[in-house]
């Protein structure tokens, strides 16, 4: 099966495997020794919001961080700014980044989840625009928040930021697991699909990225965008 099929059913499917299921809870275990062994005494909240200025500035430097992560750049011009209301979610569309009223140290990982997918849209579109494959999409973009926030948390040498990712990541994981564990408790049986009714695409795609990064390394990222790029049947 082409990588560019692989939409939310089959991912599904295959999260679902003995094997997968196993590789999950490593994943699981890493990121809570990643939680509980990050120093408090170092731990700096900055309860300040970015300025619009500061936030092309961030932008300009996760940019770089976010090709590197895939080994793929586009020049292709992004926008940022504050969403009006501030109850608003973080979203991308059309070269804009509508970024979430929120802290400086919950906003460095939405600039980056949101510029994923601007590298997304201008490269992977047939991709991109077609709904059946949002988890693909969101699993590549939460990693690639992942790898910026690590890198920003190093520089400034805040694990404030990396703690924030976890407490977005491991809910996510979770609640994958907890739908697996459903399905191989109930004596009825449904389809997987039945048991990840209300699991988000986020937490389908995050747990999916990080088994297969369990299993082929943190290059998997790179590897599956290239494929994706030269990937150009989909249907």
């Amino acid at each position: 099966m082409p990588i560019n099929r692989l939409g939310r059913t089959e991912m599904i499917r295959r999260l679902f495997s003995h094997k997968n299921n196993e590789l999950l809870e490593t994943v699981l275990t890493k990121e809570y020794d990643t939680l509980y062994s990050i120093d408090s005494l170092k731990l700096k909240d900055d309860e300040t919001m970015a300025t619009q200025e500061e936030l092309q500035q961030l932008l300009e430097q996760i940019r770089p961080e976010v090709h590197e992560f895939f080994n793929a750049s586009t020049n292709a011009q992004c926008f940022i700014a504050y969403r009006v209301h501030p109850e608003e979610r973080s979203e991308y569309c059309n070269n804009l980044i509508s970024l979430e009223q929120k802290s400086r140290v919950k906003i460095i990982g939405d600039i980056a989840h949101e510029y994923a997918h601007h590298l997304q849209a201008n490269i992977l579109i047939n991709i991109f625009r077609h709904g059946s494959m949002n988890p693909l999409i969101e699993g590549l973009a939460r990693n690639a928040e992942r790898f910026v926030v690590d890198r920003y948390a190093e520089r400034i040498d805040n694990p404030a930021y990396i703690q924030e990712a976890l407490d977005l990541s491991i809910p996510e994981l979770i609640s994958v697991r907890n739908a697996i564990n459903e399905l191989n408790n109930d004596s009825c049986k449904h389809t997987e699909g039945h048991y990840m009714i209300g699991v988000s695409d986020h937490a389908i795609g995050n747990a999916y990225m990080r088994v297969k990064e369990e299993q082929h390394g943190k290059n998997y990222y790179k590897d599956l965008f290239n494929q994706l790029i030269h990937e150009w049947d989909f249907l």
